[in-house]
C-alpha cells in the first residue's frame, strides 16, 4: 500500500522476555527488564499492556504511536487479543482489527516449534496452544475481520489484510485507483 500514498508502520512493541538470537532491540521489540517495564506502567507510558504469559509482558508504547503519527503514517499494532480489544474499546471504528488464526492448532505448534526457540520448552508450548484455545474465540468477538492462515497460504492470506486495510482507510483518506 505504499506504492498507493498510504503509509503504514508497524508500531514496535516492548516485552519483557529475553531476546532471540535472530531479533533485533528497536526493530522487533523494545527489550526490557521486569522491573523496567513495570516502571513504564507506573509512568503511564503504554497506551496498552498486557501479561501475555507468565512474567512476560506486552505492549505498546505511547511513544511508538506518536513516531508514526509525526511521520504522517498509519500505525500498525501487532498485539495479543486483549491488547487489541482495549484498543478497540478506545478507539471504535477508527480502529480496524484483523484477527489472523492458523488453519488448526496442529498448524499453529508446528510453526511454533519452526523458530527453533531454545528456550522453548513441551511445557511452554502447551501454555502457547492452551492461549491459543482461548484467544482465537474471543478474538472473533470483536475483530473486524477473520482471516485463515493456512501453510502454503501465506500470499493469499496477505492478499486479503490488505483488502481489508484498502477498504477501511477509503473513509480517512482519498486513495487512487487500487
Amino acid at each position: 500500500m505504499l506504492d498507493q500514498g498510504v503509509e503504514l508502520e508497524l508500531a514496535i512493541s516492548a516485552t519483557s522476555r529475553s531476546k532471540r538470537e535472530c531479533e533485533t532491540g528497536g526493530k522487533d521489540y523494545h527489550f526490557l527488564s521486569i522491573e523496567e517495564f513495570k516502571q513504564k506502567i507506573t509512568e503511564d507510558e503504554f497506551i496498552e499492556f498486557e501479561e501475555v504469559y507468565h512474567d512476560t509482558l506486552y505492549g505498546t508504547p505511547k511513544s511508538e504511536l506518536q513516531r508514526i503519527t509525526q511521520k504522517g503514517r498509519f500505525p500498525i499494532f501487532e498485539i495479543d487479543v486483549k491488547g487489541a480489544k482495549k484498543l478497540k474499546d478506545l478507539m471504535g471504528d477508527n480502529l480496524l482489527t484483523i484477527l489472523i488464526v492458523p488453519e488448526s492448532l496442529d498448524q499453529l505448534k508446528d510453526q511454533i516449534l519452526k523458530r527453533k526457540d531454545d528456550k522453548m520448552t513441551a511445557e511452554k508450548l502447551e501454555e502457547r496452544l492452551r492461549k491459543a484455545d482461548f484467544e482465537i474465540p474471543f478474538g472473533q468477538t470483536f475483530a473486524d475481520h477473520v482471516i485463515e492462515n493456512p501453510p502454503g497460504q501465506a500470499m493469499t492470506a496477505s492478499a486479503k489484510v490488505v483488502d481489508a486495510c484498502k477498504k477501511f482507510l477509503k473513509k480517512f483518506i482519498k486513495l487512487e485507483e487500487f
